[in-house]
């Protein structure tokens, strides 16, 4: 799910050398390099700031004052500072209890969003039910709304896929006066965080304030087009059915021609369950459309006319969300256990600190 505070996406990290020190600065992705080009510039400038790093701030996991460590080089809180490092750990279960609302029920939040790089030790989550600086449950969420399409477009694409956008907006974020310019650094860091392959890194991107986002549409709204604006606004979700779909087809145009004597505001209240294609749990619901056969007006002024329409098309509505149970349904049944083949296997990383876990307790 996209929330209007993630941080924008940049270029794709590159290959880098193993190490759990402080996170290595790579020049983002420039326009006319080779990837052999990318590739030994960010090698060069990793080996740099490696051995600048200073040693005192690695982590190494499972010494004394690991704990320390880790809130201090990852999280930058002091190792005194018990207040901030619960509020990680508050906002970390927050996040589960997101994820799990999200999937099993519905959007708890469109503002909400974890705001560190990385989780709380694991050991540290004892105990955190309650937000204490609002005194609210864990898992309550403020549901708030969500961007619009091309602010949340902004949000999270790279600078390299500004075309995308309007001229007005892809230029915010291209200039390096733009009031979005700290959103979109030339420069990004990387960490490895322990891991062995760079697309593992954690790309410590800022993340991108909401407000500020919302700040700058506005001072650029006015040099959108009319089709621009209509771009940016939220409607209804559409099926089109081509005729190789024979049944959706039938069922999409019987639809159509059910309701075709009706207004608009008639149409709107129809939400008749889709039955030809039971994986899609939806709604649908008919408009005013082009009957099969018919003319079809383009969606842009730069593309011709369909003149002889084979499209059969409806508003396509998701089921009222309701309250998820997590429960074995009547009459199953937990196996035992898991088969051999099923049982978790640790990754090359995990048994590499296990190994130096052990040779360092030695």
């Amino acid at each position: 799910m996209l929330t209007p505070a993630l941080a924008p996406a940049l270029a794709p990290a590159l290959a880098v050398p193993p190490t759990d020190q402080q996170p290595a600065r790579v020049r983002a992705k420039e326009a006319g390099l080779s990837f052999a080009e990318q590739l030994a510039s960010a090698e060069a400038a990793m080996e740099r700031e490696v051995e600048a790093t200073d040693r005192t701030r690695i982590v190494c996991f499972g010494e004394e004052g690991w704990r320390e460590r880790y809130y201090e080089s990852k999280l930058a809180i002091g190792r005194h500072d018990v207040a901030q490092q619960r509020r990680v750990c508050v906002e970390y279960v927050k996040g589960l209890c997101f994820v799990l609302r999200y999937y099993y029920q519905s959007t708890p939040s469109w503002t909400w969003f974890f705001r560190f790089h990385y989780a709380p030790p694991a050991s540290d989550l004892v105990g955190a039910p309650w937000d204490s600086d609002t005194g609210k449950h864990i898992q309550s969420f403020d549901l708030g709304e969500p961007l619009p399409p091309l602010e949340q477009l902004t949000a999270v694409l790279p600078p390299l896929s500004a075309a995308a956008l309007p001229a007005p907006i892809a230029e915010m974020m291209r200039q390096p006066d733009s009031p979005l310019a700290s959103a979109f650094p030339r420069e990004l860091r990387l960490d490895l965080n322990g891991a062995s392959a760079a697309w593992k890194a954690v790309v410590l991107l800022p993340f991108l304030d909401s407000a500020s986002l919302r700040a700058a549409f506005a001072a650029a709204r006015d040099r959108l087009s009319p089709e621009e604006h209509a771009r940016n606004r939220f409607g209804p979700t559409y099926i089109y059915v081509p005729p190789s779909d024979a049944r959706l087809l039938a069922e999409v145009s019987q639809l159509a021609s059910a309701h075709a004597t009706k207004d608009g505001y008639q149409m709107a209240k129809v939400a008749q369950p889709l039955t030809s294609d039971t994986s899609m749990a939806a709604l649908l619901t008919p408009y005013p459309s082009v009957p099969l056969g018919a003319r079809r007006e383009p969606p842009s002024s730069r593309l011709p006319p369909v003149t002889d329409n084979r499209v059969a098309s409806a508003v396509l509505r998701l089921p009222p969300s309701r309250l998820h149970l997590s429960v074995l349904l009547p009459g199953a049944s937990a196996p035992p256990c898991l088969h051999p083949s099923e049982l978790p296997h640790s990754s090359a990383e995990e048994d590499g600190f296990i190994r130096m876990s052990m040779m360092r307790g030695r």
